[in-house]
């Protein structure tokens, strides 16, 4: 058993290394019109300081057009400044949500924030009206030019991370098998196919918030038992990914995908001047991967649990 461990491990690495070696920007093309994009952002205080940043990063490096940028927050007359960019429009979460926000809170006390950008990331694709949503996080800033559809294909990001919990549920509710080569596609966004994600929800009567809600719910339960986990205090922040479920779908419903690795850095400080690379050289693989990254990562996420302010 060690040993197959090990083998998967060996496996998984060298397929990482052949994926960095792809362009930076596998589909881009210089002779097509692409199809344009809405995007979804949700937010709260503590993304405040990253927001203006990330909203600038997708209008300048997005190859795709967007038609609007969506910022989802409970509070949105701090930021007014904002709504002044054309394509901005500011909306309030409660009125966005067809959910009383006390509901996700006596569920999820602890863990309501992590819940509730997800449910907004869920409902965001019946409330569009593209038929390609860019779900990005409020901490993560794009930092390379990249083309996010192109005849019809999609670009899906994938970092060696794999959290085997996201997929126990998943393939207990929705009978979706777990990925043989055990890669995430939590790269902190991720461009959602309108089509496919609400043929999924009517093969599963997933109408509303409500129903996501639930579904959350049942991953939740039916993960304690397979993992045999029983606090959800400390472990139900684990429970569901909203970029795992989006990629199986994509899979499912046989939609055409350029892999590429993510090449993100993570960053302690509000310094937007220098986005380069950090070195971590700990062994042979991550020399190797030295080797293969680009000049500068493709985004950078500004985590505000590790977040340091400099001036």
């Amino acid at each position: 058993m060690k040993y197959l461990q090990s083998l998967r491990v060996k496996t998984r690495r060298l397929l990482s290394l052949c994926l960095r070696v792809k362009s930076a920007d596998p589909l881009f093309n210089t002779n097509e019109e692409l199809p344009s994009l809405e995007v979804f952002i949700p937010v709260v205080n503590k993304d405040f300081p990253t927001l203006p940043w990330v909203i600038e990063s997708v209008l300048n490096y997005s190859r795709n057009p967007i038609n609007k940028i969506f910022i989802i927050t409970p509070n949105p007359e701090v930021l007014y400044e904002l709504s002044k960019i054309p394509e901005v429009q500011i909306l309030h979460e409660s009125s966005f949500l067809d959910l009383d926000l006390f509901t996700i809170k006596a569920i999820y006390p602890e863990h309501y924030g992590w819940y509730l950008q997800q449910l907004i990331k869920l409902k965001s694709v019946s409330f569009s009206n593209s038929q390609y949503i860019l779900w990005m996080d409020a901490d993560t800033v794009l930092n390379e030019y990249i083309t996010f559809v192109s005849k019809g294909i999609v670009l899906e990001r994938i970092s060696d991370e794999f959290h085997l919990p996201y997929f126990v549920g998943l393939s207990k509710v929705f009978g979706f098998q777990v990925p043989k080569f055990r890669f995430s596609r939590v790269a902190h966004h991720a461009i959602v196919v309108k089509e496919a994600f609400l043929a999924f929800q009517v093969n599963h009567k997933i109408q509303s918030e409500k129903d996501w809600l639930e579904v959350m719910k049942r991953t939740q339960d039916l993960q304690s038992k397979e993992l045999g986990i029983s606090d959800w205090h400390i472990f139900g922040k684990s429970s569901f990914s909203e970029y795992e479920l989006n990629s199986l779908i994509l899979a499912q419903y046989h939609i055409p995908r350029k892999k590429a690795y993510w090449w993100n850095e993570s960053r302690n400080h509000l310094n937007f001047d220098n986005l380069g690379f950090i070195s971590h050289e700990r062994g042979l693989f991550e020399k190797i991967s030295k080797k293969l990254r680009p000049k500068r990562p493709f985004s950078v996420s500004f985590h505000s649990w590790s977040r340091k302010i400099i001036p």
